[in-house]
């Protein structure tokens, strides 16, 4: 053993000087190179942990916008549901009504609907010429059962 650690100084003192910084350089090289990722790894984690939480927030914000707006919404067409003018059956005054709270409320239509299924007339559109049967639409059939206003999903015309 003392032999070979003879030999190696031996070998170390006749080596070239850039073979002796190199020995001293690449284990420190090595080792700042490992901290360093190290540290862009715990970076890149902690930028992981902070875009989840700040999408969660979005997602929950985004919610709570759609419930108001709902409900808004909602508040809109019950209050409508009770107007005066609907009871009186004239459908000229209806259709110009409903025109009205179209504009006013951003809806691009709100229909009139009897308790048949019928649409009678179509605030935000031309008037019907005549009734147009609309109780086979999921949102207005729910609505007829339960008595309730039902948000349904995008529908496109049956009359254009």
């Amino acid at each position: 053993m003392l032999f070979r650690s003879a030999w190696v100084r031996s070998r170390l003192s006749q080596a070239h000087p850039g073979t002796q910084l190199a020995a001293l350089t690449v284990p420190i090289i090595v080792l700042l190179t490992a901290a360093a990722v190290g540290f862009a790894w715990r970076g890149y984690q902690r930028s992981v942990t902070t875009a989840d939480r700040e999408t969660q927030l979005m997602a929950s914000a985004a919610s709570l916008d759609a419930e108001r707006f709902l409900a808004n919404r909602i508040e809109v067409l019950e209050s409508v549901s009770v107007a005066p003018v609907l009871a009186t059956g004239d459908l000229t005054q209806i259709h110009a009504y409903l025109s009205s709270v179209v504009s006013l409320s951003g809806f691009s239509e709100i229909g009139w609907v009897d308790t048949q299924g019928y649409a009678l007339t179509v605030g935000g559109a031309a008037p019907l010429q005549a009734p147009l049967y609309a109780g086979d639409r999921p949102h207005i059939a729910a609505a007829l059962r339960t008595g309730h206003p039902v948000v349904g999903q995008a529908q496109i015309s049956r009359v254009s």
